[in-house]
């Protein structure tokens, strides 16, 4: 398999926005928490709305870390090899 492929390509890009995609992240989780707290009493739709973009916030903060450590632990082996 080449080293050019899409998914390697995609994966590099990962590996680099890793701290871009954590900061979405926490963003979207503080945004849709506080809007959960402001709006919680407000019906049926907006409560869960805001809940969900919060769950989506934390799962892209935990993405992020975990693409943050694979990126450093890679670039400790290609420094000691």
């Amino acid at each position: 398999m080449k080293n050019n492929t899409l998914f390697s390509r995609i994966w590099s890009f990962l590996l680099s926005a890793s701290f871009g995609i954590m900061m979405v992240g926490f963003f979207l989780a503080i945004v849709g928490l506080l809007l959960f707290m402001r709006f919680r009493h407000y019906g049926n739709w907006m409560p869960v709305t805001f809940t969900t973009v919060a769950i989506v916030g934390f799962v892209l903060y935990f993405i992020g870390r975990v693409l943050g450590v694979v990126n450093r632990n890679s670039q400790k082996k290609r420094k000691n090899t």
